[in-house]
């Protein structure tokens, strides 16, 4: 948005971190969908919504570094849940991930409310 033709309260709504905060936002009712239909453990939702901080500048110097924001929430010691709805892309995130690492110690996947650690699964090129 060109600043100068920029007005409150629209510009307000187009900052960076607003932006982060919708995706929050989304995030958060995908996650309690699927905790309220039991496919994932009962209280993410909430520890979610309790630690989640938006720092932009934060957030942009990691992504510079590591180019993936679950990589870039890895760097910064948190806890990472993450839900992809394609299990294509969802191999591929795991994967990056523990090239990031170095290791798949301590990477496990949960699916129908079972929990597997990475070596257990197959790898299949489908």
């Amino acid at each position: 948005m060109i600043e100068r033709y920029a007005l409150s309260p629209i510009k307000d709504i187009w900052t960076q971190e607003e932006q982060y905060r919708r995706w929050l936002e989304v995030e958060l009712a995908v996650v309690q969908a699927k905790e309220d239909l039991g496919l994932i453990l009962k209280g993410i939702t909430e520890t979610m919504r309790q630690k989640a901080r938006i720092d932009v500048p934060h957030i942009h110097e990691i992504e510079q570094e590591v180019d993936h924001d679950m990589i870039a929430c890895e760097q910064t010691d948190r806890d990472c849940y993450t839900i992809e709805l394609d299990e294509k892309y969802c191999d591929v995130i795991v994967k990056r991930y523990i090239e990031q690492a170095g290791s798949a110690d301590g990477v496990s996947v949960e699916r129908d409310g079972k929990t597997y650690t990475f070596a257990d699964l197959e790898v299949s090129d489908e």
